[in-house]
């Protein structure tokens, strides 16, 4: 009996659940990085989060293929680890579920799809096994030692929190921002969202440094908050989300805090005012008459060459028929 599975709503559901185990498997691997800090395991750490990052994107487009809505959830995960040692060894295991779970789907799902993505994922999991392994040899012969939560005392527990406050801002928007690019199918608005979450990724980065120099880890509190509506609503969520952020960091650049914190504020407030205006300016191309969402374009019509455009006429009068000097 033919028991695979071709129903959308199913493939949906379990690349929503795949979603997820990406979007824990980045929450595990920043938080370890951040608490490793700048050492070069740290660093390799952060690469392959960006690659979960990509899985999440892969999953997502197949997801919206077939009709679906990216959710976007977090399961729970491990994060203690009582030295490096224990952080690779959980970061190996991530990658085990991963590929158990995706290699099951590989003999579950008949979509063509859904299946490249699941092999194109496998490849990548299968690698950062390996990596982890590696990442556990290197760290034994570190005199350096790590560990999660990081054991304190930190140094400055008002700024710490002034920062966390302001991560655990960003990283909800990304997360906002990562679901209307994942939802919408207007690409110059994807071009746009994306963007927003990409410099929102960057604040926290810049402000997870500054929290491990003060000994205290970053907070990842997931405030899951509706999408629902046409384009025109996802961009006046985008446009309130930088309002706030505008608003917020002009207060936080009044706190006595060090020169340096100074500079990650002002940069944070001069990119949220960009993004503001970015948002406003892709509202106002589509809300312009006779705007609508663009849908599928037949391949046809997308490379039909444009119309000739008409010859200019001279300016000085014409040169033809005119007597030779």
């Amino acid at each position: 009996m033919d028991a695979k599975i071709r129903d959308p709503q199913q493939i949906i559901a379990l690349f929503n659940r795949n979603v997820a185990l990406e979007h824990g498997a980045i929450y595990q691997y920043l938080q370890h990085a951040y608490a490793i800090g700048e050492i070069g395991v740290g660093a390799e750490i952060i690469n392959i989060a960006r690659a979960e990052m990509r899985h999440m994107k892969y999953f997502a487009g197949i997801i919206t293929e077939l009709g679906g809505v990216v959710t976007l959830e977090r399961p729970a995960v491990e994060l203690r680890a009582a030295n490096l040692h224990e952080m690779m060894v959980l970061g190996a295991a991530a990658e085990d579920e991963a590929i158990e779970s995706y290699t099951a789907q590989l003999d579950l799902i008949d979509h063509p799809g859904a299946l490249r993505v699941l092999e194109r994922v496998i490849l990548d999991e299968e690698l950062h096994k390996e990596q982890w392994g590696e990442f556990d040899a290197e760290v034994a012969e570190l005199a350096y030692q790590a560990s999660y939560p990081s054991p304190g005392p930190v140094q400055d527990p008002a700024l710490a929190a002034l920062l966390n406050g302001a991560f655990e801002e960003a990283y909800n928007e990304v997360l906002v921002y990562l679901r209307h690019y994942f939802q919408s199918s207007d690409w110059e608005a994807k071009d746009f969202l994306f963007e927003n979450s990409v410099w929102k990724m960057r604040q926290m980065g810049l402000m997870a440094d500054k929290l491990h120099e003060l000994g205290a880890d970053p907070s990842f509190p997931w405030r899951p908050v509706p999408i629902e509506g046409a384009l025109s609503d996802r961009i006046a969520q985008a446009i309130a989300i930088e309002q706030a952020s505008v608003k917020r960091y002009q207060q936080l650049s009044g706190c006595p805090v060090p020169h340096e914190v100074r500079s990650i504020l002002k940069n944070a407030l001069g990119q949220s005012v960009y993004q503001q205006k970015q948002m406003e300016l892709l509202r106002d191309l589509n809300t312009r008459e006779g705007f609508a969402e663009p849908g599928y374009v037949p391949i046809q019509e997308a490379i039909a060459p444009p119309a000739a455009a008409p010859r200019p006429a001279y300016t000085v009068g014409s040169l033809i028929d005119q007597p030779a000097p």
